[in-house]
């Protein structure tokens, strides 16, 4: 079978990047790429020896493609417009991490017509990631956000409704969009997607705590360097904090470094390696995340899966699986810069006050993360079969 999969953008080493990446290259179908913005330099290298082709429908495409808001304008009204090749392919797959949908409006197959969802547009759907964004916004922005997010949501429907099954990756970014009447349920699947599992089982504990995302405000590593320096002070333990994580947002990312430069025994090691990050994880006490709602997270398994105890938000689409590891310790979701904050101080103390309880149990974190089965080559497989069950 042939299957033309449609990314809107390829631009970061980010989750949706590394999931149609990986299924590219370990499906059993031919898989072509098809993408209006494509950078190399930024992205996996692996993308070089993939069938990668890029639609030359506009030379704005990649200019405008790191920039949100200017992004969402010109893809939503740009995709619509896009011919694909579809009559050379026997299924069409839309990986979609927002704007990706509208390419079906004109390019589809028909009963034959897929979608990947690592979320739909989160600007434009559940209330907790809209109260997100107007929190950032005043005056005119704040109401062009409305007007244009209600824009959105009428194509936005129109588009998903050419799919003939969504595939999700997890039961949140499900319930985004059944809660938001894109899709009814009896037309979905959940497939989790592959975690890169080291082959070792257990780690000494390191000196240093690890947090390991983007560097992007709904990551909060402002949230974790204000709650440090609160618990640095009065507890001064004996180990550092170690930040990590590709630069998405300059202006973000000048903030962490201005904070970090206040704040004692802290690290920031921005675009490491993945030979540089295996060592990270490796020599770490711990791990932390703290993404906000997200829509499934690697992270919190790479952690797991080095036997190092995990501090993760209680939000997001890998905790369902992920609170049941042997150790675990949770931090309430909350909106509130200050009481997000006070809530990883207070898990922060938790560990470091039952530190050896958790470190023992760690030990048996790696096992419990390798009997989830989230490998790659099953996801790639569970998704062939999906798709060639439809067809």
């Amino acid at each position: 079978m042939k299957i033309l999969l449609f990314q809107a953008y390829i631009k970061t080493r980010g989750g949706a990047e590394r999931t149609i990446m990986e299924y590219a290259k370990r499906s059993k179908h031919d898989v072509d790429i098809y993408t209006l913005a494509y950078l190399p330099e930024q992205t996996f290298q692996e993308f070089k020896k993939l069938n990668v082709h890029v639609i030359k429908s506009n030379p704005l495409a990649e200019k405008v493609v790191n920039s949100f808001f200017a992004r969402g304008f010109f893809y939503s009204y740009v995709l619509p417009s896009i011919k694909l090749p579809v009559e050379d392919y026997d299924a069409m797959l839309v990986s979609l991490s927002g704007l990706g949908e509208f390419i079906a409006i004109r390019n589809r197959i028909p009963q034959r017509t897929f979608m990947y969802c690592h979320s739909p547009l989160r600007a434009a759907c559940a209330q907790y990631d809209i109260k997100w964004m107007q929190r950032k916004l005043t005056g005119i922005k704040r109401y062009a956000y409305d007007l244009a997010r209600a824009c959105y949501s009428i194509g936005e429907k129109l588009a998903w409704k050419h799919f003939n099954r969504v595939f999700f990756n997890s039961n949140l970014t499900k319930e985004r969009a059944i809660n938001k009447g894109l899709i009814a349920e009896e037309k979905t699947d959940v497939i989790y997607p592959g975690v890169d599992l080291p082959k070792i089982n257990h780690t000494e504990a390191g000196d240093y705590l690890i947090y390991v995302s983007r560097f992007t405000d709904m990551k909060r590593q402002r949230e974790l360097l204000k709650a440090w320096q609160r618990f640095y002070r009065k507890y001064k333990p004996d180990f550092k904090l170690v930040l990590v994580g590709a630069l998405e947002k300059q202006e973000y990312w000048k903030e962490v470094v201005r904070l970090a430069e206040k704040t004692p025994a802290v690290a920031l090691y921005p675009n490491v390696s993945s030979e540089d990050l295996h060592n990270l994880y490796k020599n770490a006490r711990a791990g932390l995340f703290l993404g906000y709602y997200e829509d499934f997270g690697i992270v919190p398994f790479e952690v797991l899966a080095y036997g190092k105890p995990l501090i993760a938000v209680d939000s997001g689409g890998f905790w369902d699986l992920a609170k049941k590891a042997p150790a675990v310790i949770p931090i309430k979701e909350e909106f509130d810069f200050n009481k997000f904050m006070s809530h990883i101080y207070h898990a922060l103390i938790h560990f470091w006050l039952n530190e050896q309880f958790y470190l023992e149990r760690a030990k048996q974190n790696a096992s419990f993360v390798h009997s989830l089965n989230l490998t790659w080559d099953r996801f790639a497989k569970e998704l062939d079969r999906k798709i060639g069950d439809e067809w």
